[in-house]
């Protein structure tokens, strides 16, 4: 097995995404061009902008049982697996590096994962899911990737950025920064 995985966020430094040929994970509706073996949805928020915007996935969906069934209900084409579990705060990207470290991959880059490393929360999903009241949750976010990087210690996480060398915190050893310029 490659032991190589690569996650795409939505987070604007998602536009240097650079990836040779690796299994690779979208989150929700990418809005990149880079083609991805699987996504996650974690939100029925997804599902309707889906419809509305009538994108449709012929690769599998990782998701919560919750999705999966709303998926069935709202009549929304795909192959939605139920893998993932809801946890409060969580992200898709979350979900996505945990299941890949599950899997067995012990190189997983993170894309478009801002949160990481700056304190803007924008997403390029906010144009499909109007978020005028989102609450702060970086403190949140950036717990559950300490916890990852702590749950699945020989698995090494590369963090891509633009134009930062340094990440917001201290999330592990295992968490590695490779900034590119734009």
């Amino acid at each position: 097995m490659n032991q190589t995985a690569h996650i795409i966020g939505n987070g604007i430094s998602n536009a240097v995404v650079d990836i040779p040929v690796h299994f690779t994970v979208s989150c929700n509706i990418p809005t990149h061009n880079v083609p991805f073996d699987v996504t996650t949805i974690i939100d029925v928020r997804v599902l309707e902008a889906m419809q509305e915007q009538s994108v449709t996935f012929t690769q599998p969906v990782w998701c919560t049982q919750v999705v999966a069934d709303s998926a069935v209900k709202k009549k929304v084409s795909g192959t939605f697996l139920p893998i993932l579990e809801s946890q409060h705060r969580k992200n898709s990207g979350h979900h996505a590096a945990e299941q890949c470290a599950r899997m067995g991959y012990t190189h997983i880059h993170l894309w478009g994962m801002d949160s990481i490393f700056r304190e803007d929360l924008s997403s390029q999903m906010d144009n499909l899911i109007p978020r005028p009241h989102r609450a702060n949750m970086t403190v949140e976010w950036r717990g559950h990737w300490s916890k990852i990087g702590k749950q699945y210690a020989t698995t090494r996480f590369y963090v891509h950025t633009i134009n930062v060398n340094t990440l917001h915190k201290d999330y592990g050893e295992n968490f590695w920064i490779i900034s590119h310029e734009k």
